[in-house]
C-alpha cells in the first residue's frame, strides 16, 4: 500500500516531549485521534487519566492503526498481551519522543505497519526501520500481494513457512491456471519456479494459485493455496423466493463446474432485484458484492446465451443469469450455462486470464 490515511489511526504517548511529537504526527494525519495524558491534551487531544496501558489497549481495540509516541521496550510491553491474530490486529508503528525514528512494530505487511511508518517517518523527518524480511531481501510479500490482488487463502496452508523457504532462497515452486501472471513482476526471485504441474520440480515449497475446486496438493511440502476472484455468479430471482433455495443452486452450480466457492468475485442481476432478499443473501454468502444492470445492458450483452420470450415479457430482456454473468466479467466467457431451480436462476462466468 502506498499510505495510510489518518481516519482509524489512533496516535498515543506518554510523556510532555510525546505530546509534542504526536501533534506533529498528527498534522501529517488530521483525521487521526490523539490520545495524550490529561496535563498534556489542550486543543483537541482526546486525554486520558486511566493510565496508558489502558489508553493503549482501548485504541488497540478500537483502531485499525496505532502510531506510539515512546520507548520501544515500553510499546513491546504495553502491545504483546493484546495480540491475537496477524489477520486482524492493528498495524503498530513506534515513533521516539525526539523523532529520530519510526518503526515498523506490528502488522508491517497485512496491518500496513510497513507504509505507515515510512508515511510517518517522511512526515517528520525520521528514519524508517522496516525489518521483515521479504522487505530486506527485496522479495514479494506474499500475504500484501494476496491482499492486494483479492486473493482468499486456503485453509490448512502454511504461509509461514513458505514465506520461509522464499526468503531463505530454497526451490518454490508455483503453479497457477488462473489470473494474472505477472505478479512477482521484474523483481522475480530466481528460486521463486514456474511450473506446469507440482510433479514437475522438487522444491521446499509450493504455491498454488487456483479457482479449481479439486487441486493436486503436494505431499511432504508446505503450501500456500490461493483462490483468486476469478468467477462471476449471474443470477437472478422471482419475487420471494427463499434466499436458501438461490444459495443451494448456486452452490451445486459451482460443484458442477468443480470452481471453488472462494474464487467467487461477485454477483451479478438485474437492476430491479437490487433489493431482493434472495440476491443480497447470496451476495453476503460469498461474501461479494452485489452488481446489477439495466434490462437494456443486459439484451445488449454480447456472447451466445439462452434467450426466452417468457423471461423478455416478464423482466424487460430476454435473460439474466447469464447476460449479467457474462458483463460483470467485462470481456470473460461463460464457464456454466444457466440452471434453474423452481423460482431462481444461475450461470457461472470466467473472468479474463489477465485480470
Amino acid at each position: 500500500m502506498s499510505g495510510v490515511r489518518g481516519a482509524g489511526v489512533a496516535i498515543v504517548a506518554v510523556s510532555r516531549g510525546g505530546a509534542e511529537q504526536a501533534r506533529r504526527l498528527r498534522a501529517a494525519l488530521p483525521e487521526a485521534r490523539l490520545l495524550l495524558p490529561r496535563r498534556f491534551a489542550a486543543g483537541d487531544a482526546c486525554p486520558y487519566d486511566c493510565g496508558v496501558g489502558a489508553a493503549v489497549a482501548a485504541a488497540f481495540a478500537e483502531s485499525r492503526a496505532l502510531v506510539l509516541v515512546m520507548a520501544t521496550g515500553i510499546a513491546v510491553r504495553l502491545v504483546a498481551p493484546l495480540l491475537r491474530e496477524k489477520q486482524t490486529d492493528p498495524a503498530v508503528v513506534v515513533v521516539d519522543d525526539v523523532g529520530r525514528f519510526a518503526i515498523s512494530l506490528v502488522g508491517g505487511h497485512l496491518g500496513g505497519a510497513n507504509a505507515l511508518a515510512e508515511q510517518v517517518a517522511a512526515a517528520i523527518g525520521a528514519i524508517p526501520v522496516i525489518t521483515t524480511a521479504s522487505e530486506q531481501a527485496g522479495l514479494p510479500a506474499l500475504d500484501l500481494l494476496a491482499r492486494e490482488r483479492g486473493w482468499r487463502l486456503a485453509p490448512d496452508s502454511d504461509l509461514t513457512r513458505v514465506s520461509a523457504a522464499l526468503v531463505n532462497g530454497d526451490p518454490v515452486s508455483v503453479v497457477q491456471d488462473c489470473g494474472s501472471r505477472d505478479w512477482p513482476g521484474s523483481t522475480s526471485p530466481a528460486n521463486l519456479r514456474f511450473v506446469g504441474s507440482l510433479t514437475d520440480m522438487p522444491s521446499y515449497a509450493a504455491i498454488i494459485i487456483s479457482c479449481r475446486e479439486r487441486v493436486a496438493l503436494p505431499v511432504g511440502v508446505p503450501y500456500a493455496l490461493f483462490r483468486p476472484p476469478a468467477l462471476v455468479l449471474g443470477a437472478g430471482s422471482s419475487l420471494g423466493a427463499p434466499p436458501e433455495e438461490l444459495i443451494a443452486l448456486a452452490e451445486s452450480a459451482l460443484g458442477e463446474a468443480e470452481r471453488a466457492p472462494a474464487s467467487v468475485a461477485c454477483v451479478a442481476t438485474i437492476e430491479r432485484r437490487r433489493s431482493e432478499p434472495a440476491l443480497l443473501a447470496l451476495a453476503r454468502h460469498f461474501g461479494v458484492a452485489l452488481r446489477c444492470f439495466t434490462p437494456a445492458e443486459l439484451a445488449a450483452a454480447p456472447g451466445d446465451w439462452q434467450r426466452s420470450d417468457v423471461v423478455r415479457r416478464a423482466v424487460g430482456t430476454a435473460g439474466v443469469a447469464e447476460p449479467a454473468a457474462l458483463l460483470a466479467a467485462a470481456g470473460g466467457q461463460l464457464l456454466l450455462g444457466k440452471r434453474k431451480s423452481a423460482h431462481t436462476t444461475v450461470a457461472i462466468a470466467h473472468l479474463p486470464e489477465d485480470t
